[in-house]
């Protein structure tokens, strides 16, 4: 048997399971607890993120009431600064951090161009071995280049509203998995009002919405979600000219075509938006940045 405690201190080590006090004069350090996660009233950021999107919707129908003769170069400028001006509001009324590039901004910036060209590359490429990417005579040129330019301004004003204010908004009530589907299903569903009817297409930019934000979450700011949508958006109309279908946009493209055959391949109004296959790419986009986790700073 273990000799009795001799004195006090002793008899608490043993309680203590055997831990000594510390030596006379000795200071005693231990590693400080991580903060806990700031947490705001749901009511708060359910209130944000609904004024948000009911401001959105009249600004949208506002501009589009006194901006139907503008060019349209201003007016995709003059709606991108209104989701930018929103996404400040919302963004410093529910105390979310705005304009983070991310770690690894560049290096992530390529990552998702290249995931956004790809994606639609693999669209078309699947497209033109199954006999239903046709190649139209379209001028382009110079003006498709301006587009590309122009479709930059666009995305990087959804990308900052959505993933740059809503998504961290809502995830001060949920966790991050909650967050990017909350603001995926909220970027589909703002679709709605501009013509996209179409269940595919509605499951295609929830999907899509779900892949910007896994995007901005594992790398931990804008730039890679900016870049992948620039990429899939450009790619889609200002190179290949797969939207609107049939046609082009009024920046044309560099290589205009067109999608026949079923529409749920594409070859419907909503183009490859509306699509199966963008179902499958998008899909699999998703579940592959699902397997990647963020590292996280010690």
């Amino acid at each position: 048997m273990p000799a009795p405690p001799g004195d006090e201190a002793a008899l608490l080590a043993q309680i203590m399971g055997g831990r000594a006090p510390a030596a006379a004069g000795a200071t005693a350090v231990s590693s400080p607890a991580p903060p806990a996660p700031v947490r705001a009233p749901v009511w708060r950021i359910a209130a944000v993120v609904a004024g948000t999107l009911i401001a959105l919707l009249l600004a949208g129908q506002l501009l589009g009431t006194v901006a139907a003769s503008w060019p349209p170069a201003v007016q995709t400028a003059a709606m991108s600064a209104i989701l930018v001006a929103l996404a400040l509001a919302a963004g410093r009324m529910a105390g979310a951090d705005l304009f983070v590039p991310g770690e690894h901004g560049l290096r992530w910036s390529a990552i998702g161009a290249a995931i956004g060209l790809c994606g639609i590359g693999w669209c078309a490429l699947s497209l033109a071995l199954g006999g239903r990417l046709v190649a139209t005579v379209e001028p382009a040129g110079l003006v498709a280049l301006w587009g590309v330019a122009i479709t930059l301004v666009q995305v990087a004003g959804e990308e900052i509203l959505f993933r740059g204010a809503i998504q961290p908004a809502i995830g001060r009530v949920l966790p991050p998995l909650g967050a990017i589907a909350a603001t995926g299903a909220v970027f589909a569903l703002l679709h709605l009002p501009g013509g996209w009817s179409a269940p595919l297409g509605i499951l295609n930019i929830f999907l899509a919405g779900c892949w910007l934000g896994l995007l901005a979450e594992r790398s931990g700011g804008l730039s890679a979600p900016i870049a992948a949508h620039w990429g899939w958006n450009a790619g889609e109309m200002n190179v290949l000219g797969l939207f609107p279908n049939p046609g082009v946009g009024p920046w044309g493209a560099l290589w205009g075509h067109d999608i026949v055959g079923s529409a749920a391949w594409g070859g419907g109004e909503e183009g490859l938006n509306g699509s199966f296959l963008a179902t499958l790419v998008l899909g699999g986009i998703t579940l592959v940045l699902l397997a990647i986790r963020r590292k996280r700073a010690a």
